[in-house]
């Protein structure tokens, strides 16, 4: 139960997260520093989430050390890894979000556009295929 309320709280976090970014262009320090304690204690307790946080900033790091993304990006993805608690799916996740973004600079024939909004919807649509494929029903996701 603790860890279902303790995801919940995270999900809030990478939805407050997104929005913010989509409307400012920023996710602020004082959201996603918190989320990545958190994330950092249930590491210790299962490795499968830092293995999973890992996987999913890595790409983010060097892109921000190459000065291809910000900071916050790389901050979010440890959240969303975390979250996600699996390394397969996180990898799943960046390449996921990779190609909306590049489908919104496409449409949009931008060439910068927030990223979080798209890491944050990957990775919760991606949380829903795991808990469907583990249950084979979306019941035991959204139901109960």
């Amino acid at each position: 139960m603790l860890g279902r309320m303790v995801v919940g709280g995270l999900i809030v976090v990478l939805v407050w997260c997104a929005v913010s970014d989509a409307r400012t262009g920023r996710i602020p320090n004082t959201v996603t520093l918190p989320a990545i304690g958190v994330v950092a204690v249930l590491a210790t307790l299962e490795p499968a989430v830092a293995w999973g946080a890992a996987v999913c900033a890595a790409p983010y790091l060097i892109a921000f050390a190459r000065r291809l993304c910000g900071g916050a990006d790389v901050k979010l993805a440890v959240v969303c890894g975390g979250v996600l608690a699996d390394p397969a799916s996180a990898a799943a996740v960046v390449v996921g979000s990779a190609v909306i973004t590049g489908c919104v600079l496409a449409v949009r024939r931008r060439t910068v556009v927030v990223h979080g909004p798209a890491l944050v919807s990957t990775t919760l649509a991606w949380l829903v295929i795991d808990s469907v494929a583990a249950s084979g029903t979306i019941d035991a996701c959204c139901v109960g």
